[in-house]
C-alpha cells in the first residue's frame, strides 16, 4: 500500500480539511512549527490528485495531525466469519524469493 496514492486516504483527508475549514497555509505552518516540513506545491498537487504530491511519510503525518487513523495489517487479509482479519500465509520459498526480488530487485 502507498499511501500517498491511496485515493480513500486523499478523500478523508480532503473531507477532514473541509470540515474543519482549514486552509492550505494553516496546514503549512501548522507542519513547520511542529518541525516538519511540508512544501505548498507538493500538497496542492497531493490535494488535486496529481502525481509527484507528498511522500508517504508527509501523508502520514497530516492523516494523523488531522485526526485520521490508518491501519496497516499484517499478513494476507481474509474474511473470516463475516469480519476482515490477517492472516501469516505458510512459509514458500519461491513465493518469497519472488517477493523480495519485486520489492528489492535482484
Amino acid at each position: 500500500m502507498n499511501l500517498a496514492n491511496d485515493e480513500e486516504l486523499r478523500a478523508a483527508i480532503i473531507g477532514r480539511i473541509k470540515q474543519l475549514g482549514y486552509k492550505q497555509s494553516f496546514l503549512i505552518n501548522d507542519a513547520e512549527e511542529r518541525k516538519f516540513k511540508i512544501d505548498p506545491p507538493r500538497l496542492s498537487k497531493y490535494l488535486k490528485g496529481k502525481k509527484s504530491g507528498m511522500t508517504e511519510e508527509q501523508v502520514l503525518w497530516l492523516a494523523i495531525r488531522l485526526n485520521i487513523d490508518v491501519v496497516v495489517g499484517i499478513g494476507r487479509p481474509i474474511v473470516k466469519d463475516g469480519k476482515l482479519i490477517f492472516k501469516i500465509a505458510p512459509y514458500n520459498e519461491l513465493e518469497a524469493i519472488r517477493n523480495v526480488n519485486k520489492v528489492f530487485g535482484k
